[in-house]
Protein backbone atom coordinates (compact mmCIF):
# COMPACT_ATOMS: atom_id res chain seq x y z
CA UNK A 1 0.00 0.00 0.00
CA UNK A 2 2.77 2.48 0.93
CA UNK A 3 4.47 1.74 -2.57
CA UNK A 4 1.39 2.82 -4.30
CA UNK A 5 0.88 5.76 -2.38
CA UNK A 6 4.29 6.80 -3.21
CA UNK A 7 4.29 5.93 -6.85
CA UNK A 8 0.32 8.12 -6.48
CA UNK A 9 2.46 11.37 -4.53
CA UNK A 10 5.39 11.43 -7.43
CA UNK A 11 2.09 11.14 -10.34
CA UNK A 12 0.84 14.20 -9.18
CA UNK A 13 3.37 15.83 -7.85
CA UNK A 14 6.15 15.80 -10.96
CA UNK A 15 4.10 15.27 -13.72
CA UNK A 16 1.67 17.89 -14.14
CA UNK A 17 2.85 18.51 -17.92
CA UNK A 18 2.48 15.47 -19.13
CA UNK A 19 -0.78 13.80 -18.02
CA UNK A 20 -3.32 12.32 -20.27
CA UNK A 21 -6.69 12.22 -18.95
CA UNK A 22 -7.66 8.72 -18.47
CA UNK A 23 -10.58 6.35 -17.09
CA UNK A 24 -9.66 4.64 -13.74
CA UNK A 25 -11.00 1.28 -13.50
CA UNK A 26 -9.10 0.48 -10.52
CA UNK A 27 -7.40 1.88 -7.44
CA UNK A 28 -4.50 -0.26 -8.58
CA UNK A 29 -4.26 1.26 -11.57
CA UNK A 30 -3.47 4.70 -10.55
CA UNK A 31 0.06 4.83 -10.79
CA UNK A 32 0.39 3.03 -14.35
CA UNK A 33 0.58 4.95 -17.21
CA UNK A 34 -2.24 5.56 -19.83
CA UNK A 35 -1.87 3.64 -23.10
CA UNK A 36 -5.10 3.81 -24.44
CA UNK A 37 -6.33 6.60 -27.56
CA UNK A 38 -6.39 10.15 -26.79
CA UNK A 39 -9.21 11.53 -24.59
CA UNK A 40 -9.91 15.13 -25.86
CA UNK A 41 -12.67 15.47 -22.90
CA UNK A 42 -14.25 13.31 -19.94
CA UNK A 43 -17.31 14.97 -19.01
CA UNK A 44 -19.14 14.11 -16.01
CA UNK A 45 -22.45 15.38 -15.45
CA UNK A 46 -23.94 15.94 -11.80
CA UNK A 47 -24.45 13.10 -9.10
CA UNK A 48 -27.96 11.87 -10.60
CA UNK A 49 -26.74 10.75 -13.74
CA UNK A 50 -25.33 7.41 -13.98
CA UNK A 51 -23.24 7.42 -16.75
CA UNK A 52 -19.73 9.96 -17.88
CA UNK A 53 -19.22 10.83 -21.30
CA UNK A 54 -15.78 10.38 -22.88
CA UNK A 55 -14.93 11.86 -26.29
CA UNK A 56 -11.84 10.75 -28.01
CA UNK A 57 -9.49 12.91 -29.82
CA UNK A 58 -10.56 10.79 -33.13
CA UNK A 59 -14.09 12.27 -32.76
CA UNK A 60 -15.60 8.86 -31.05
CA UNK A 61 -17.68 9.20 -28.22
CA UNK A 62 -18.44 6.37 -25.41
CA UNK A 63 -20.61 6.31 -22.29
CA UNK A 64 -19.57 4.52 -19.87
CA UNK A 65 -21.53 3.51 -16.46
CA UNK A 66 -20.70 5.41 -13.53
CA UNK A 67 -21.02 2.22 -11.53
CA UNK A 68 -18.58 0.50 -13.59
CA UNK A 69 -15.46 2.95 -12.73
CA UNK A 70 -12.87 3.75 -10.07
CA UNK A 71 -12.64 7.49 -10.95
CA UNK A 72 -10.96 9.51 -14.11
CA UNK A 73 -7.82 11.62 -14.37
CA UNK A 74 -8.61 14.84 -15.54
CA UNK A 75 -6.80 17.38 -18.77
CA UNK A 76 -4.58 19.07 -15.64
CA UNK A 77 -3.75 15.66 -14.05
CA UNK A 78 -6.46 16.01 -11.05
CA UNK A 79 -7.58 12.76 -9.89
CA UNK A 80 -11.42 11.89 -8.97
CA UNK A 81 -12.52 9.25 -6.84
CA UNK A 82 -16.37 7.83 -7.36
CA UNK A 83 -17.89 7.40 -4.38
CA UNK A 84 -21.73 6.74 -3.94
CA UNK A 85 -22.60 8.49 -7.08
CA UNK A 86 -20.56 11.41 -6.63
CA UNK A 87 -16.63 12.17 -8.03
CA UNK A 88 -14.25 13.01 -4.78
CA UNK A 89 -11.27 15.01 -6.61
CA UNK A 90 -8.15 13.51 -4.53
CA UNK A 91 -5.72 16.18 -3.27
CA UNK A 92 -3.07 15.00 -0.77
CA UNK A 93 -1.75 11.12 -0.57
CA UNK A 94 0.36 10.74 3.17
CA UNK A 95 -1.33 8.45 6.06
CA UNK A 96 -4.44 9.27 5.12
CA UNK A 97 -6.13 10.27 0.92
CA UNK A 98 -7.69 13.81 1.39
CA UNK A 99 -10.44 14.61 -0.98
CA UNK A 100 -13.03 17.56 -1.84
CA UNK A 101 -16.36 17.92 -3.23
CA UNK A 102 -17.67 21.11 -4.42
CA UNK A 103 -21.41 21.67 -3.52
CA UNK A 104 -24.09 24.24 -3.80
CA UNK A 105 -25.57 25.08 -0.03
CA UNK A 106 -28.55 27.46 -1.10
CA UNK A 107 -26.53 30.46 -0.76
CA UNK A 108 -23.39 29.50 -2.94
CA UNK A 109 -20.99 27.16 -3.15
CA UNK A 110 -18.53 24.86 -0.23
CA UNK A 111 -15.64 22.70 -0.23
CA UNK A 112 -16.18 19.78 2.30
CA UNK A 113 -12.69 17.56 2.87
CA UNK A 114 -13.57 13.93 3.46
CA UNK A 115 -10.70 11.59 4.36
CA UNK A 116 -10.01 7.65 3.38
CA UNK A 117 -7.77 5.60 5.09
CA UNK A 118 -6.78 4.58 1.40
CA UNK A 119 -8.33 4.71 -2.31
CA UNK A 120 -10.55 1.83 -1.59
CA UNK A 121 -11.81 2.46 1.95
CA UNK A 122 -15.38 4.68 2.88
CA UNK A 123 -14.82 8.43 3.21
CA UNK A 124 -15.14 10.02 6.12
CA UNK A 125 -15.14 14.01 7.15
CA UNK A 126 -13.03 13.50 9.98
CA UNK A 127 -9.39 11.68 9.75
CA UNK A 128 -9.88 10.27 13.17
CA UNK A 129 -12.77 8.69 11.86
CA UNK A 130 -11.21 7.47 9.14
CA UNK A 131 -7.92 6.64 11.35
CA UNK A 132 -10.44 4.59 13.30
CA UNK A 133 -11.22 2.55 10.22
CA UNK A 134 -8.01 2.28 9.25
CA UNK A 135 -7.50 0.56 12.75
CA UNK A 136 -10.19 -1.58 12.60
CA UNK A 137 -9.49 -3.43 9.26
CA UNK A 138 -5.57 -4.55 10.34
Amino acid sequence: MNRSLFWLALLIVAAPTCIAQRVIYSSQLISQSYQGPAIKKIRAPGRFSSTITVKYTDGRKQIIPRDSIWGYEDARGRLYRNYKREFYRVTAVSDLVRYVVTRSNGRGVVNTRYFSRDFDSALYWGKAKARRDSSQAL
